[in-house]
């Protein structure tokens, strides 16, 4: 599997359900459509800092990203690096899970990220 552009990364404390719901529905979308032709150039990652509950476990199945739960309360810091340790992407764009990502936001980020690969991808390809 290719290597994503992009590793949307979401460290939460997993106690704002509603804001978590809202976001991973609104980042669900959003990835459908930055992936709908067969290719991977977004990936989307939701690190819990607690262990399942109901509640979570149910947010967890609906998005189409990794989701982890910690064992144990990490800490900020430390769930936050697990976030990041985990995602496979180039880039990076770190959210707080009550951050609301618009739709032009996204749309401008991915149009970065694909430029700078293709560029660099020209630039590897053909040394000055």
């Amino acid at each position: 599997m290719n290597k994503p552009s992009l590793s949307i990364c979401i460290p939460s404390s997993g106690n704002d359900t509603r804001s978590i719901k809202r976001q991973l529905s609104l980042i669900n979308l959003l990835l459908s459509h930055a992936n709908g032709n067969g290719t991977q150039e977004v990936e989307a990652i939701i690190t819990f800092n607690c262990r399942p509950n109901c509640q979570l476990q149910k947010i967890a199945e609906a998005f189409t990203g990794l989701v982890h739960f910690n064992n144990k309360d990490l800490g900020f810091d430390a769930n936050v690096l697990k976030c990041i340790n985990l995602a496979r992407g180039e880039y990076i764009h770190l959210l707080s899970d009550n951050d609301y990502l618009c739709a032009e936001h996204f749309a401008k980020i991915i149009n970065i990220t694909s430029t700078i690969r293709k560029t660099k991808g020209q630039i590897e390809n053909h040394p000055l």
